[in-house]
């Protein structure tokens, strides 16, 4: 392959598996494509050279670099168990692409709702401004009923009821130290935490570049968001969490915490273990930690078999090319009040 040169632009340095890496942009053209020339230095890797050109906005792959280059001599090299393609030192490497153009060129992907959202008088299936946001904090929230004394859920010490009906009115209630503390009045929180967490991550959100979320991919879910219980089984299962263990390792007949029943069903997740039912539902979704990649919000219902107790969290949950598991956080939103009340989660 042949390919012609342009006057060149040197950008940033960047530091590669301790090496100093120099990427200079220099134009070139192979077969009437569009891309980069490099000559191959000590210590090079196909995989490095394609991570360096995409931190300057060259969206390209080793496996592509490997197919432009098809005279190249290549060695295979296994670092820390994995493989990494060597070129011959010297060799002259053709990188196809171009640089990105400008973000507010690329097709980014809009925060979105994946369940509408239901106020008293109507329901939102999609937010698309900041003041959209605003007007929805002071709407009236539908919680499964019309009956106005069911908004009569937030109390202290099970006296003294206030009365709240908008996401506005149910966090200052919360600021100010009212909860639920039996299990129908935690239903009816559900409801108002759930808008509440929406509105905060559609708040923060912004637009994605990409996007790797499928239903399926949730069986990936640490097990910290099990119900653990107390004594020997809730210490083995924190230990699992951290060395990585996902709802899809519980699945085996062999799993000592074992789950069953596990099924997806629109945008969420049902399952069960000895204690408890478990239901997982996507919210919505937006780049909520900034790295490009969509996350997710999604409601975390527990229930007690054989008996009336459940409590509810929500959760946001990255995904990206990074992570081994799916990663669980919380918003800096300004409750969680299910799990701070009735039900205390071990």
């Amino acid at each position: 392959m042949n390919f012609r040169l342009a006057p060149s632009r040197l950008y940033s340095v960047v530091l590669l598996l301790g090496l100093l890496l120099t990427v200079a942009l220099e134009p070139a053209l192979a077969d009437g494509i569009p891309g980069y020339a490099y000559t191959v230095q000590t210590n090079d890797t196909l995989e490095d050279l394609a991570k360096a050109y995409r931190d300057q906005g060259v969206e390209v792959t080793a496996k592509q670099i490997l197919v432009a280059n098809p005279n190249v001599k290549i060695t295979t090299l296994y670092r820390n168990g994995l493989r990494n393609l060597v070129p011959e030192i010297g060799a002259q490497l053709f990188i196809p692409g171009q640089v990105a153009k400008q973000s507010q060129d690329l097709k980014l992907i809009a925060p979105r709702l994946i369940e509408p959202l239901r106020f008293a008088n109507l329901t939102v299936s999609q937010i698309n401004s900041k003041d959209g946001i605003t007007n929805l904090l002071n709407q009236k929230v539908y919680i499964g009923t019309e009956d106005p004394n069911a908004y009569l859920f937030l109390s202290k010490n099970e006296t003294n009821f206030i009365c709240t009906e908008t996401v506005n009115e149910f966090r200052k209630a919360i600021k100010d130290g009212f909860a639920a503390k039996t299990t129908a009045d935690m239903t009816a929180e559900s409801w108002l935490l759930q808008d509440d967490q929406v509105l905060s991550f559609m708040e923060r959100a912004k637009p994605s570049q990409h996007s790797l979320f499928s239903v399926t991919d949730y069986k990936y879910l640490p097990i910290s968001l099990l119900n653990w219980t107390e004594g020997e089984e809730g210490e083995r299962l924190k230990e699992a969490a951290l060395n990585g263990m996902t709802l899809n390792d519980c699945t085996s007949i062999f799993a000592k915490h074992r789950i069953h029943s596990l099924k997806f069903k629109n945008n969420g997740m049902t399952f069960s273990d000895n204690g408890c039912d478990y239901a997982v539902q996507e919210l919505a979704r937006g780049d909520w930690d900034g790295d490009g990649y969509e996350d997710a919000l999604v409601l975390v219902s527990t229930y007690y078999l054989g008996g009336s107790g459940r409590f509810y969290e929500v959760y946001v949950v990255s995904k990206n090319p990074k992570l081994r598991q799916l990663k669980l956080s919380v918003q800096d939103a300004v409750l969680q009040s299910t799990t701070d009340s009735a039900i205390d989660k071990k």
